[in-house]
């Protein structure tokens, strides 16, 4: 025997349904069962939705970070180019300043890279580079090379054992001999000249080798004075009263 649970009536056995209101428990609890059902469906799509909506924010905050990165980066990188840029413009610059400084003065230029690179010039003539490892190049102008390599070098023993009467004038070019023609020569006046170019040489070769023994260019300073050396010789070989370049006067 089952009575209804809304109006009380009874409700015959076999029955599932109230006759007097009709209301039908199993029904009910069938509907109630698919309503759960359908919320608990409906809040997992909620979940799920709220999980990928979750996972492409995050996606993306992450795509954010790595393209933030990556601009910042390629204008770290720009920064970079330019400054680099901008420095080799200005050493070319500076670079040029002091080639056209060596093309108007002429002389000797000393000047140092960062690097710790050293650079000896000697007008056009000479172009000596120490590097910072400590090795050496030199790098001889067009008229010294071939100055250097012409017969008059070559055969220099030669023509020094056949000179004669110039051998007074040849002493002023070999280092402190050069007082000698100078006591002595007075009444010769190209004795004289040549004496007076090698004290030149002498006094600038004594003002040379200091700055070597600073700078540690000892050897470029030997080169010069052997260079202008066998320019005077040369000079005097030929019966020439010449002055000695850069330091003749």
């Amino acid at each position: 025997m089952a009575y209804c649970d809304r109006c009380g009536s009874y409700i015959p056995d076999g029955w599932t349904t109230c006759p007097a209101c009709g209301y039908d428990k199993e029904q009910e609890e069938k509907q109630n069962q698919q309503a759960a059902a359908a919320q608990a469906h409906q809040q997992e799509q909620e979940k799920f939705a709220r999980e990928e909506a979750e996972k492409r924010r995050a996606q993306r905050q992450a795509y954010d970070k790595v393209w933030a990165e990556n601009e910042q980066r390629r204008r770290r990188e720009e920064e970079e180019f330019r400054r680099r840029q901008q420095e080799a413009e200005e050493r070319s610059r500076q670079e040029q300043q002091r080639l056209n400084r060596e093309q108007e003065n002429g002389g000797v230029h000393i000047y140092v890279d960062a690097d710790g690179t050293k650079n000896v010039r000697i007008g056009d003539k000479v172009h000596v580079v120490v590097n910072a490892d400590g090795s050496k190049k030199v790098e001889l102008g067009d008229k010294v090379r071939d100055f250097v390599n012409s017969d008059a070098v070559n055969t220099a023993e030669d023509t020094f054992e056949k000179a004669g009467g110039k051998i007074l004038p040849l002493l002023s070019y070999l280092g402190p001999l050069c007082l000698i023609p100078l006591l002595i020569g007075n009444s010769d006046g190209f004795t004289r000249f040549h004496a007076r170019q090698g004290l030149r040489l002498l006094i600038w070769s004594a003002i040379l080798e200091g700055l070597g023994t600073m700078f540690g260019i000892g050897w470029a300073v030997g080169f010069f004075q052997v260079l202008m050396s066998i320019i005077g010789i040369k000079n005097v070989i030929n019966g020439e009263e010449k002055k000695l370049p850069y330091i003749g006067g």
